[in-house]
């Protein structure tokens, strides 16, 4: 893909680098997530030279989205950012140097010379890369106030790339001073950072970790919060609500199918029961308490810019998280089970249970019945889609 960028580009008459995430998962090794370039032009130039293979102007993000051989391509020109009365500006430079300057964190700050292949670091990226560190570049309040979308990529990143990253202290610092300017954030920015998060990191657990250290998940995210604290029954000795959503959402493979609405529901699929415990003496209770997640879930992922059909999934499945499954229900309640979700989300249903459980904390808990069931409804699927 390296050569075919450089040739598409060379026929422009640009000289394209490769850039942020992608220069530097080149650098560490790994195949890039995405292909991100920057060059010298304009969005209006880059417009009319490349209009036989452009998808989408992105004038909010400053970039071009292009399609070459079936491979999406986004590309940035070359950006001078300065802050009047704390807003952005921004104009065209023509230095990689005067780029690097704005960008989020020391580690994206790479560039990558596809004709030379060579990697330019203005800003010790290259060190904290070695040192699992995620640094803001130059002032760390002015990199948030430039897009305080950073403040939620830092947790998000750190995430991502996996055991022993951390956020560098004065960085730490920074997002707890400036940690409320997330709130009003446009959802359009907020949405691929969750969505990186959740379908490309192992344990999201670890962002929500840090955004509750970093101050973040109480505005951010405060149902979640809501949920730190709250006893539970039928779960691991000491196993609060919070933690059990956590090891839920773990428990999901990346390698899942319908991974994206099987994270949210795992994620959302308790969010109501803080609204609706009650103590008896029969001990801690949460009724209703999926259709008032459901409710709540609805309101969360619109924040988040989440599409309405994942939405739809999502609280399809959280509705319906507390079926039976006892190994003795007959074929005709597997079936009204299976009409009430639909066909296409009835083994969803079902790796979402096997999530709830294993989110219980208890250590070699059976999953026998559960696989039982989904046994009965593999053989009864058939003859009701056909």
């Amino acid at each position: 893909m390296k050569s075919k960028i450089l040739t598409l580009f060379k026929t422009a008459h640009l000289k394209p680098y490769l850039c942020g995430g992608t220069a530097r998962d080149l650098y560490m090794g790994e195949n890039p997530f995405g292909w991100d370039v920057c060059v010298h032009s304009t969005l209006q130039d880059l417009r009319k030279k490349f209009k036989t293979s452009l998808i989408n102007v992105d004038e909010y993000n400053h970039k071009i989205t292009l399609s070459l051989d079936g491979t999406v391509i986004h590309v940035y020109p070359l950006k001078k950012i300065s802050l009047i009365n704390t807003y952005y500006n921004y104009d065209y430079t023509d230095s990689l140097e005067i780029d690097s300057n704005s960008r989020d964190f020391t580690i994206n700050g790479l560039y990558y010379d596809i004709e030379a292949d060579t990697f330019l670091d203005f800003h010790e990226g290259k060190q904290d890369i070695a040192n699992k560190i995620i640094r803001f570049i130059g002032n760390s309040r002015d990199r948030i106030l430039e897009s305080k979308a950073r403040l939620l990529r830092a947790p998000v990143l750190a995430t991502i790339l996996g055991a022993g990253w951390n956020i560098d202290y004065e960085s730490s610092e920074a997002i707890k001073e400036m940690h409320l300017r997330l709130v009003p954030v446009n959802q359009k920015q907020i949405n691929p950072e969750l969505i990186n998060l959740l379908t490309r990191s192992k344990f999201p657990s670890k962002a929500f970790n840090l955004m509750r250290s970093l101050k973040l998940l109480e505005n951010f995210f405060p149902e979640l919060d809501n949920c730190i604290g709250i006893e539970q029954s039928n779960k691991a000795i000491g196993l609060e609500l919070y933690q059990h959503i956590m090891y839920a959402v773990d428990s999901i493979k990346l390698e899942s199918d319908n991974l994206l609405v099987l994270k949210l529901a795992a994620l959302l699929h308790d969010i109501g029961k803080p609204y609706t415990k009650i103590t008896t003496d029969t001990g801690i209770h949460f009724y209703n308490h999926e259709n008032v997640g459901a409710y709540l879930a609805d309101r969360i992922m619109a924040r988040w810019g989440i599409s309405r059909n994942t939405v739809s999934q999502v609280i399809l499945l959280i509705v319906n998280h507390l079926f039976d499954a006892s190994p003795r229900k007959s074929d005709a309640s597997i079936k009204k089970l299976i009409a009430k979700v639909g066909p296409k989300h009835i083994n969803s249903l079902i790796d979402l249970r096997v999530a709830d459980r294993l989110g219980t904390g208890r250590k070699n808990i059976s999953m026998d019945k559960v696989e039982q069931l989904r046994k009965k409804i593999k053989i009864l699927l058939p003859a009701m889609v056909a």
